[in-house]
């Protein structure tokens, strides 16, 4: 049974480091966004990559050692109250970086729609500039009125 608990709670304490991990990266990921150092975004990207075959190799190396609470009746009540706040600390965890990303997504859709703000603004003034002139440079002149074409 000690066996079991240990191997539970060590499975536990490597995944909450990973995403610590992976919290952290998300946070430099920001600061890279923010700053708009296009090195540092690529090298986040990679790093959370890295980081996340990590933690997919460690569950594929725990093979169900991640127990929601259910399967932890044989365990002594010690070891299961740490495998309890290990859990809940995970989960709070996922739920800040869930957070993180968000705000960084936020903020990524926040530049692209200026940046096409500004590009849209850019173009339109240069068609209103084609239509508003000539070819020698001097002003079109309005099309007229039905009205007017009919009385002279």
């Amino acid at each position: 049974m000690e066996q079991r608990a240990k191997k539970i709670t060590d499975y536990y304490i490597k995944e909450i480091s990973l995403f610590q991990d992976l919290l952290n990266c998300i946070i430099r990921e920001r600061d890279h966004l923010i700053n708009q150092d296009i090195k540092g975004i690529w090298d986040s990207l990679e790093e959370k990559e890295s980081i996340l075959a990590s933690i997919e190799d460690n569950r594929n190396l725990s093979k169900g050692g991640s127990e929601d609470g259910t399967g932890l009746r044989d365990i002594p009540p010690q070891d299961r109250d740490r495998i309890r706040e290990l859990s809940r600390a995970l989960i709070r965890l996922k739920l800040d970086i869930k957070t993180r990303v968000e705000e960084n997504v936020s903020f990524i859709n926040e530049a692209i729609s200026f940046f096409h703000e500004m590009i849209s603004a850019m173009t339109m003034s240069e068609i209103d500039k084609s239509n508003a002139y000539g070819p020698s440079g001097f002003s079109r002149k309005a099309p007229r009125s039905v009205i007017y074409q009919g009385e002279v």
